[in-house]
C-alpha cells in the first residue's frame, strides 16, 4: 500500500509518476518476479533523483528493496577469489559490505569510501559495484584491492529488461527513438497511435512556450 503525502507537499506530476513506478515494482515483487521488481525499483529511484517529487525518502521503495535483499542467493556476489560455497564477505569476522552504484575517480563518495577502507583495518571490506557500466573503476579503489579489500562487479552482463533499459539509455545519447528499432510491419500497425502521440507531444510543447 502506498503512503501518500498531503496535497500541499506534492510536486504533482513527478510525485504521481514516482508513485506509479513504485507500484509497478511492488506488483512485480508481489508476483515473485524479483528481477523485474529490482529493475523497476531502480527506474523509480533514478526518476526521483532527476525529477524532484517532494519526497526525501520513500519507505515503500525501501521496503521493496529490503524484502528483495532477503531473497537473494548468498553467493550472488561470490567472486573467483572466494572458496566455493562462501560469500565474499563471510571469510573474516567483522566484515563490511559497501554497495555503490557507480564510483568516480574524483568526488566525495569515492574519497569517503577510500578513507573508510584505510582507517578500518580490523575488518574485511567487500565493495560491490552495481552500475559501473563502461566507466573505469577508480584507480584509488583498484590499488587498495587485496587480502582485506575486495571489489565485486555485478553489472558486467546485462540481459532481459535490464539489457533493454541500458540499450534505451544508450539510444537516448545517440538520438535513436524506440520506433527506429521496430520492424517495418509493427511500425505500420502502430502508425495511428504513433501519429497521435506525436501530435499530443507537439501540442504539449507548444503550450509550454
Amino acid at each position: 500500500m502506498i503512503r501518500e503525502l498531503p496535497e500541499k507537499d506534492r510536486l504533482d506530476r513527478h510525485y504521481e509518476t514516482f508513485l506509479n513506478l513504485v507500484k509497478i515494482a511492488q506488483g512485480h515483487h508481489a508476483s515473485r518476479r524479483p528481477n523485474l521488481a529490482a529493475t523497476w525499483a531502480q527506474v523509480a529511484a533514478r526518476f526521483a533523483w532527476f525529477n524532484p517529487t517532494g519526497l526525501f525518502a520513500s519507505g515503500d521503495l525501501e521496503a521493496v528493496l529490503n524484502e528483495l535483499g532477503t531473497t537473494l542467493s548468498r553467493n550472488i556476489c561470490a567472486s573467483p577469489k572466494a572458496p566455493a560455497g562462501t560469500h565474499p564477505c563471510e571469510r573474516m569476522p567483522g566484515s563490511v559490505l559497501h554497495v555503490i552504484t557507480q564510483a568516480y575517480q574524483t568526488g566525495g563518495p569515492t574519497q569517503f569510501l577510500t578513507c573508510w577502507l584505510d582507517q578500518d583495518t580490523t575488518r574485511r571490506h567487500c565493495v560491490c559495484l552495481t552500475r559501473q557500466g563502461a566507466a573505469p573503476v577508480p584507480t584509488k579503489l583498484v590499488a587498495r584491492e587485496g587480502e582485506r579489500i575486495e571489489l565485486v562487479r555485478i553489472d558486467t552482463v546485462a540481459g532481459g529488461l535490464l539489457g533493454r533499459a541500458i540499450q534505451h539509455e544508450w539510444d537516448h545519447l545517440h538520438g535513436i527513438l524506440f520506433i527506429d528499432r521496430m520492424e517495418k510491419k509493427t511500425k505500420e500497425e502502430l502508425k495511428p497511435e504513433l501519429e497521435m502521440l506525436q501530435a499530443e507531444t507537439k501540442a504539449e510543447l507548444a503550450a509550454k512556450k
